[in-house]
């Protein structure tokens, strides 16, 4: 018996996120106000180092309300402790301050520092071209998805759930592989993002990360806290999540390992519940649910 906690990442973001920066709590805005100035709340999405700073920010504020829910008596009879978290590629920053393996504040300037770094490899690559990022569904993905970006040149980026695979590169190769995939019968759908994530094109990315990741602190969490690049607890955090930077987000390995602790329940802390959808997908014997869920029935 036990709850997985599960916080998402970059894939979606709230159109107030600044002022859900301001709400995530006292320390998290002073944090993030001052890694990035007093105003950076106003303009969060100028750049990636105010997005990532603020996402995390905001991750970690919604992280402990699902914890406070979880913590009241009825809650803790219902549901028992929470047995692991888990992040999705920026969030397992926000999983490993919950966890209790970095601080939180901390947390939320290393997102800045993170976000910086993308900045600046986004620059000196004279803003990564016409790369990006390229969402395949349908229920054959998996059967299909390696033979198709090994022949068209691109990466295959989050494999997030059994029908939903996320790959990145140059233009043209994303262009041939959606058109292939439609032939196919499989859904393809091109990213707002700005740049193509999990892919060798991040590698100026980590070793700037690393560093700055080997500079602070992380101990020994108090919940398990798994990660994505190995489907298993983090036992180097800050090789892991540098590694990450340009590594492939193994989700659906991550939701099968967390399904395999029997858990009664998996929460999700977003606001959008994409979480809670990937895991409805992957792992249907679990009840996945959200924060609103929890905030709703109190």
């Amino acid at each position: 018996m036990g709850v997985v906690i599960l916080c998402p990442g970059q894939g979606q973001v709230p159109r107030d996120l600044g002022e859900q920066v301001l709400a995530a709590g006292d320390d998290l805005a002073a944090a993030y106000a001052g890694r990035l100035g007093d105003d950076a709340h106003l303009d969060p999405q100028a750049g990636w180092a105010r997005l990532q700073a603020a996402l995390v920010a905001v991750g970690i504020g919604r992280g402990r309300r699902v914890l406070a829910a979880l913590s009241t008596p009825e809650r803790a009879a219902e549901f028992g402790p929470v047995v692991a978290i888990a992040g999705h590629s920026l969030g397992e920053l926000t999983a490993l301050a919950l966890g209790g393996a970095l601080d939180p504040a901390v947390a939320v300037a290393l997102a800045a520092d993170r976000g910086q770094a993308f900045d600046d490899a986004r620059h000196a690559s004279g803003d990564w071209g016409d790369a990006g990022m390229l969402a395949i569904s349908g229920p054959t993905v998996q059967n299909v998805i390696e033979e198709l970006v090994d022949r068209h040149g691109v990466t295959l980026a989050n494999d997030n759930a059994d029908d939903q695979v996320v790959v990145s590169g140059a233009g043209p190769g994303l262009v041939a592989l959606a058109g292939e995939a439609r032939e196919l019968g499989l859904r393809a759908v091109r990213l707002e993002t700005t740049g193509p994530a999990h892919s060798p094109y991040m590698a100026p990315v980590v070793p700037v990360f690393l560093e700055a990741a080997r500079a602070v602190s992380f101990g020994a969490p108090a919940t398990p806290v798994y990660s994505g690049l190995t489907a298993a607890p983090f036992t180097d955090p800050p090789q892991e999540l540098a590694t990450l930077i340009t590594g492939r987000v193994r989700w659906r390995e991550t939701l099968h390992a967390l399904a395999a602790l029997s858990p009664t329940h998996v929460v999700d802390t977003g606001p959008a519940s994409a979480m809670a959808r990937l895991a409805r997908k992957t792992v249907p014997d679990v009840p996945a649910i959200t924060l609103d869920d929890l905030e709703v029935a109190a």
